[in-house]
């Protein structure tokens, strides 16, 4: 019978021989949701970094990007715009094309 849980192994893989002996006997077919646990647990703060700095930067620009794509038609299946083709969304404050 297994002596830890799921989450035991977190803190105590790092020093706690009798926590190896009771994998090695009794967790048979859980190691890889363990891992997949681990793998979650250690892309949290990647993630939220990500999350911040995308969100600061769509606030900052996202506005001025949207004021420059135009309005898309679809009618029989094709899509198409009242502007000059091909047509471009450059980056605020420059003359890089974001979207053509």
């Amino acid at each position: 019978m297994k002596q830890y849980g799921i989450f035991h192994p977190l803190a105590l893989s790092f020093f706690s021989r009798s926590l190896y002996r009771d994998v090695a006997e009794n967790w048979r077919g859980t190691g890889f949701l363990y891992l997949l646990l681990l793998l979650a647990l250690c892309w949290i703060p990647p993630i939220v970094k990500f999350h911040r700095m995308t969100s600061g930067v769509l606030l900052t620009l996202g506005p001025a990007v949207l004021e420059q794509v135009p309005t898309v038609r679809i009618r029989g299946g094709e899509a198409s715009i009242q502007e000059p083709q091909p047509y471009s969304v450059t980056v605020p404050g420059s003359d890089t094309p974001l979207l053509v």
